[in-house]
């Protein structure tokens, strides 16, 4: 399951060159604190072939996590108010469609989910990667762009988008994969942590 990360995506960030994420999300939003990302009601565990992917040309559509033998279609998501959303399906990662495309200038930010009920969701084991771990990002096209791991990390909640951020900057990371980690709140149907893995393209 995902759930919420405050995305304070400070001013800070139009200079690291994220103006992209940035200026987009303040002219749809008006600026301000966006939440992201939060699953709520029943999640689909249905597996999704990748033959059903879709994406425009120019868009990404699977995400292929290399040695973690794992691959998963990409659907475009957005915010619902001041919310990121995250994708429905555990099987699926979803790029934020006002961030930067993956491996163009600026961040792009990918989420998924580390578990459904019964099943692992796309991001389980992105935890086990090393730096310097090989992943690609397929697009609608069938052209692949190749990113290296830069930073495996876990943050409490409040804190994960301002490392993310930090973490980014000094690493010249351009794509970062988000999902849940720690321990399962029950009470609040969430886990108490997020997992970030920071990747440059390649």
């Amino acid at each position: 399951m995902l759930a919420g990360v405050t995305l304070l995506v400070a001013v800070g960030l139009v200079g690291y060159g994220l103006r992209g994420l940035w200026d987009r999300h303040a002219a749809t939003h008006g600026g301000g604190g966006t939440q992201a990302p939060v699953a709520s009601g029943d999640l689909d565990e249905t597996p999704v072939p990748l033959a059903d992917c879709k994406a425009a040309a120019d868009e990404p559509r699977i995400i292929h996590l290399g040695s973690l033998d794992v691959s998963g279609c990409i659907v475009k998501v957005g915010t619902t108010g001041r919310q990121l959303d995250a994708p429905g399906n555990i099987h699926v990662a979803g790029w934020y469609d006002k961030s930067a495309l993956p491996g163009d200038d600026g961040l792009s930010i990918l989420d998924g989910h580390s578990s459904g009920r019964y099943k692992d969701g796309i991001f389980n084991r992105i935890d086990d990667f090393e730096d310097g771990s090989i992943f690609t990002v397929e697009y609608g096209d069938g052209k692949e762009r190749r990113f290296e791991v830069t930073s495996v990390s876990e943050h409490e909640i409040a804190d994960t988008m301002t490392a993310l951020q930090d973490d980014a900057t000094e690493q010249d990371a351009n794509l970062a994969l988000i999902t849940c980690g720690g321990d399962y709140d029950a009470a609040h149907h969430s886990f108490d942590r997020r997992v970030v893995v920071l990747a440059t393209s390649i």
